[in-house]
């Protein structure tokens, strides 16, 4: 090897979690954008030297007030310093915010590709609706928190064989950096009241299709609101198969992700999306954008949509990068609908009440009405389940006792996948 090309080596081994980030920069407009905030910070580096990149997208909006965000604790944050021109981004107080992972276990790429489609639907200056996510939102990305997994053709573990998403209760900055980094990000979003969504993304060999897992959660409500969000993701994508997601108690799975922040925060809207490497089994048909309301800007007005997926009519429902990019542009899209203010909802027109409380109108969608109470039948019939299933659950020693010859009973809980197979992606 020519000393030209060892050199080139050495720099992609020290920096391979850099390519995540710029997956996200090389989609950046070639000049500044007025409405387009954009930060990547240096969250930590792994056990082997790579980085691990922490990146902040947001509207410019609400800047000029805005304070810079408070430190992590040391050793986070190494690069951060405000003498040397990486001062931490400014925190946008009124903007909640939107956290989202991948690639926890390296071998799970379809996880970057939906991270991608996020990205380059974020980044959008020609878009009405990521416009109006930026304007609204905060949206922090951790695109890589297991680079030396990665760089060493690891399927789920790091450098040490370590499944890293089984240590989100106990990481220490000595052995799980990158996991403690991203806990220590959730506790000070968290602590702000600022935290508004967490998904962890993750592709699956053992299920087909595309689906959340998320947590019942300790009341109705929760679950509800938990159950909408994922629909409203199955309505913006062809994809996402609201049918396949499934809910679990916080204590499946604790040290996982999705288990660990919801335990520390009780946020309703924590999930571990999967992606099926190869395929799916079915197809969702998308409502119609509505585009017939005023925009709230000319800016706005004069932008063109991005466009549509082709529709794939492979009676195999063979996946690619774009079904899974499809996928990151879903969830930003569903946040959208969640807040009544995507400018194209396929949920038909907005309708609006006055707050006489807040003195200020606020908006709603007829059609997330609808939805929002379809669910709410659905959350019922889950929690009834779920109480079942508590009610007839035995130790799984006992679970296939025969009966002298007989047929072995079932026990429900083995009718569950067990997401702790080599072959699963949480």
């Amino acid at each position: 090897m020519s000393t030209a090309s060892n050199v080139q080596h050495l720099e992609v081994v020290a920096e391979i979690g850099t390519a995540a980030a710029y997956s996200a920069a090389k989609l950046l407009p070639a000049t500044p954008a007025p409405n387009l905030y954009y930060r990547r910070e240096l969250l930590c580096r792994s056990l082997e030297g790579r980085r691990i990149d922490l990146i902040t997208i947001t509207g410019t909006n609400g800047l000029p007030e805005a304070e810079p965000e408070a430190p992590l604790p040391a050793p986070l944050l190494p690069e951060a310093s405000s003498r040397d021109g990486h001062a931490r981004p400014h925190a946008f107080p009124n903007k909640p915010v939107v956290l989202v992972s991948a690639r926890v276990h390296p071998g799970e790429t379809p996880a970057s590709h939906v991270l991608d489609g996020l990205l380059a639907f974020l980044v959008r200056t020609d878009d009405p609706r990521a416009a109006a996510l930026r304007e609204r939102f905060v949206f922090k990305l951790i695109p890589m928190l297991n680079p030396d997994g990665v760089f060493r053709g690891h399927y789920r573990t790091d450098t040490r064989g370590v499944n890293l998403n089984r240590v989100y209760l106990e990481a220490s900055a000595a052995e799980h950096p990158s996991i403690h980094a991203c806990c220590a990000v959730v506790q000070q979003l968290h602590e702000r009241g600022a935290l508004h969504l967490f998904v962890d993304c993750h592709a699956h060999a053992g299920k087909r299709g595309c689906f959340l897992y998320g947590n019942l959660g300790n009341s109705f409500d929760e679950l509800t609101r938990a159950g909408l969000f994922a629909k409203l993701v199955s309505l913006n994508t062809l994809w996402l198969d609201f049918a396949a997601c499934q809910w679990f108690d916080s204590q499946r799975m604790e040290g996982s992700a999705r288990a660990a922040v919801y335990k520390h925060t009780g946020l309703p809207t924590v999930y571990t999306l999967e992606c099926n490497y190869d395929s799916g089994i079915s197809m969702n048909e998308l409502p119609k954008k509505y585009t017939g309301e005023l925009l709230e800007s000319a800016e706005m007005s004069s932008c063109p949509m991005s466009p549509e997926a082709p529709r794939n009519t492979s009676v195999s429902h063979k996946y690619d990068e774009a079904c899974y990019q499809e996928i990151g542009k879903a969830l930003a899209l569903a946040v959208l609908d969640m807040a009544a203010a995507n400018p194209a909802s396929r949920l038909g027109p907005r309708d609006s009440w006055e707050d006489t409380s807040e003195e200020t109108v606020r908006y709603y969608y007829k059609g997330l009405a609808k939805t929002r109470g379809a669910i709410r039948q659905w959350a019922e019939m889950q929690l009834t389940s779920a109480a079942k299933r508590r009610a007839n659950t035995r130790p799984r020693s006992q679970s296939r006792k025969g009966n002298g010859g007989g047929d072995e009973e079932e026990d429900p809980e083995d009718l569950e996948p067990d997401i702790d197979a080599d072959d699963e992606g949480e």
